[in-house]
């Protein structure tokens, strides 16, 4: 048993994300308890109010998205942030408040499956993708200190063997989306989302990630940067949609 196995199976405590529970060694790289994963898997299977498929296999997305260009929007579940009590929605939240990498991990092991069956279907190979983040604000940045787009990028790309690059920024003048309503999102997306120095797509695929899509804005403003430095095509995966289009 090596110094790592040791401490995760004898002095390091998880616990269940959905209700605090604690969990078994054999469960240590779940975030759920059997019965909150019982909770999250129905989530998964909660039905799309347009096309009526399952979440996770709806691909429906905002106008503002589509009109950006995007290929794809894929997700896990419906974003439900009034009924926070639900292990799917105590999960983002804890994702949003900390930097924990576990979750982030077992997040990735749930979303590369559906992006390994949009590439598969496009025909595209690993070599030509990479991946990013929808780039957090700044006020959230310095606020929690990590940005878990970009976390959960980082361990997608590990998981798939395909390059990282942090392509995207936020101003430090940008105002907080949330707290913006549906209108003023998009202008706002628009005026702080902004490519990084020498950032370059290099003619290839780029993988967007973002921990939930709303109105769409971010995901299509970065949509927009990133066609701008030579990506061929952008697909975007999330953890989480409001479920309107």
């Amino acid at each position: 048993m090596t110094r790592e196995d040791f401490i995760k199976r004898f002095i390091t405590v998880h616990k269940c994300v959905g209700c605090g529970e604690i969990l078994d060694y054999e469960l240590s790289d779940s975030a759920f308890c059997d019965a909150c994963r019982m909770g999250c898997n129905s989530a998964l299977n909660f039905g799309c109010s347009d096309c009526f498929k399952p979440m996770r296999e709806c691909v429906c997305m905002p106008k503002r998205l589509q009109k950006s260009g995007a290929i794809v929007l894929r997700k896990l579940f419906y974003y439900k942030k009034l009924e926070a009590y639900l292990p799917e929605m105590k999960l983002i939240f804890i994702m949003k408040g900390k930097k924990y990498k576990r979750l982030a991990e077992f997040v990735a092991k749930h979303l590369v499956p559906i992006i390994k069956e949009e590439i598969d279907t496009l025909g595209i190979s690993e070599e030509q993708l990479v991946i990013t983040g929808v780039p957090r604000g700044q006020m959230s940045y310095r606020a929690n200190g990590f940005d878990q787009a970009q976390l959960l990028s980082r361990c997608i790309a590990k998981s798939m063997g395909i390059e990282y690059r942090s392509l995207l920024r936020s101003r430090i003048s940008a105002k907080v989306q949330k707290k913006l309503d549906v209108s003023s999102r998009e202008k706002n997306a628009k005026l702080s989302i902004r490519l990084r120095k020498n950032a370059s797509a290099d003619e290839k695929y780029v993988i967007l990630i973002d921990d939930v899509v709303t109105s769409g804005s971010s995901m299509a403003a970065c949509v927009k940067c990133l066609k701008r430095v030579g990506a061929r095509g952008v697909l975007c995966f999330a953890l989480a949609s409001e479920n309107k289009v």
